[in-house]
């Protein structure tokens, strides 16, 4: 388990702090004045979980600290146990089996400062990040939120010029947008123009054209109306012509009959 909390990922920036130490401890002051005083103003949100940093209770008072802040562990994006120069023999606590398998097993990336830069004990070579001092500590993670707040910046750099150059761009456009727009109005008004100029022309000849073929069709049909009622005439006078003479045979032939009945008649008037 010894790399275990080494492969955690640890956040960028680094802000919510849960912080494992004494509350009266020269080392946690330093650490916190470290961490409000930062030159950039980067804030940071942190929690103290006291623990017991000397004698033989270290273990269970700051494994029951990682306990404490694993219950919220979504809270945090670290846990720093910190505490301050002494005697090599004020650290024995932290050089503890269970302690260090803690440690080792956190739910969250641990960055430990404890004693000065001489000293070493078992967690800091279990917890993911060692540091010289609480000092050191907070210099770290004023460290990592610096390259994190320079990396925003300088990506904001560059949104702002790709920004500043998609507009000088589209203003480019726009401009020479506004200088064609007026062109082509004029071409297509003049194209418009010559067209209705070449219908005004073309419109009447059309009409003319359609006028006089109507006017001769008109003068053939007449010519055509004119001819056909003579020669319907003069069909119709020429049987009327042929049918008189019969007619009047077919009268005569009628009135001889007719005499004849008179005749007959007036014979049997007589008789009778």
């Amino acid at each position: 388990i010894l790399d275990r909390n080494k492969s955690l990922a640890m956040p960028a920036p680094v802000q919510r702090v849960a912080i494992i130490s004494a509350p009266g401890a020269a080392g946690y002051g330093d650490f916190m004045n470290q961490l409000s005083r930062n030159a950039s103003g980067i804030v940071f949100y942190t929690k103290l979980y006291e623990a017991v940093m000397q004698g033989e209770r270290v273990s269970g008072t700051v494994r029951a600290a990682i306990e404490r802040i694993e219950l919220t562990a979504d809270l945090f994006d670290c846990v720093v146990i910190i505490r301050g120069g002494g005697a090599s023999t004020d650290l024995a606590g932290f050089d503890d089996l269970e302690l260090a398998r803690a440690v080792a097993g956190c739910m969250l990336p641990v960055i430990v400062g404890i004693g000065h830069e001489r000293d070493n004990t078992v967690l800091d070579f279990v917890a993911h990040t060692r540091v010289k001092t609480p000092t050191a500590a907070a210099e770290w993670l004023i460290a990592q939120a610096e390259d994190a707040l320079a990396t925003a910046i300088d990506l904001a750099t560059r949104v702002a010029h790709l920004v500043q150059n998609r507009l000088t761009g589209d203003f480019r456009q726009l401009e020479h947008m506004e200088n064609m727009v007026p062109l082509l109005a004029r071409t297509r008004i003049d194209a418009a123009r010559t067209r209705i100029e070449t219908l005004s022309t073309t419109v009447p000849l059309l009409v003319r054209r359609q006028v006089d073929g109507a006017s001769r069709r008109l003068e053939r049909a007449s010519r055509i109306i004119d001819g056909a009622g003579r020669q319907s005439i003069a069909r119709a006078t020429a049987r009327l012509q042929n049918f008189a003479p019969l007619l009047q045979q077919c009268v005569a032939h009628r009135m001889a009959r007719e005499n004849d009945r008179l005749a007959a008649l007036a014979d049997k008037v007589r008789l009778l």
